[in-house]
């Protein structure tokens, strides 16, 4: 049988082909290695950030909730508010302090809705707070009472309307929080003149004057005449109390005729 013999220069370049191929190998492997090691950091680095942003990210909602109801843009606002209450809500949806984790949010949305040019644009988002509360998820306050007092006012429910200002009101004296409660007798003064009730509205202003002169000394109502007259507020007020155009030149009249028997006497 024919054999073949390898000379002396064969096998020398066997033997650094041989090292050649497993240096080759080794870097190879090497490299293959550090490819993986990256491809696993990169992965979680961004599971890490994913984590982060999913953790900051109603926060950030929050924050331009804010910014924009401080500006009064509340259709701005609201999505962003609904964002962050939606996520935080189920953030902590096991803990026992739920209601307080989320209170913050739960205060700024639910004005953002009853201040809204058309709160009944709202009402499914509305009703998810309602929800929340009926289920004992959220426990309102005196503040929450006025603000779902004012969203049913200026939604034409004007029953619910004065059952929840009077809860607000309850809620505040029971808390001996004198001040507040002055912005809801407010508030009843114009649902009392929306129904006709021009003593009931003077009665409501009189008690809103006592806690807070500053805001409602009657002298400073009266000449708010013309101002209150162009507001949004006003405009959707009259759309769904007719009355309220008429009752409000008359409730002024009354002031001054006050402010003038006190003056002389």
């Amino acid at each position: 049988m024919f054999r073949h013999r390898q000379t002396g220069s064969q096998a020398q370049g066997r033997t650094i082909a041989e090292r050649f191929d497993a240096r080759t190998t080794i870097i190879v492997n090497f490299l293959a290695i550090a490819g993986a090691l990256l491809a696993f950091y990169l992965w979680f680095d961004g599971q890490i950030n994913k984590v982060i942003e999913q953790r900051v990210e109603p926060y950030e909602n929050f924050l331009v909730g804010l910014a924009f109801v401080e500006d009064e843009e509340y259709e701005k606002a609201i999505p962003e508010l609904d964002k962050a209450f939606d996520q935080l809500k189920m953030r902590f949806s096991t803990s026992s302090t739920s209601s307080e984790k989320i209170l913050p949010v739960f205060d700024y949305y639910l004005y953002a809705i009853a201040n809204s040019e058309d709160p009944s644009d709202y009402s499914n988002k509305y009703n998810k707070i309602i929800n929340l509360i009926q289920d004992g998820t959220l426990s309102p306050n005196a503040y929450h009472y006025y603000q779902i007092g004012i969203y049913y006012f200026r939604t034409g429910n004007i029953e619910e309307a004065k059952t929840n200002l009077n809860r607000s009101a309850a809620g505040y004296n029971i808390a001996d929080q004198f001040y507040s409660a002055s912005h809801v007798y407010w508030a009843m003064a114009i649902v009392a003149l929306s129904e006709g009730d021009l003593d009931g509205a003077i009665m409501q202003l009189a008690e809103a004057s006592r806690r807070n002169p500053g805001d409602y000394d009657p002298r400073a109502i009266a000449l708010n005449t013309e101002v209150m007259t162009k507001d949004a507020w006003y405009r959707r007020v009259v759309s769904l109390y007719p009355e309220y155009s008429q009752t409000l030149p008359q409730f002024f009249v009354k002031i001054e005729e006050l402010n003038s028997i006190k003056s002389s006497s």
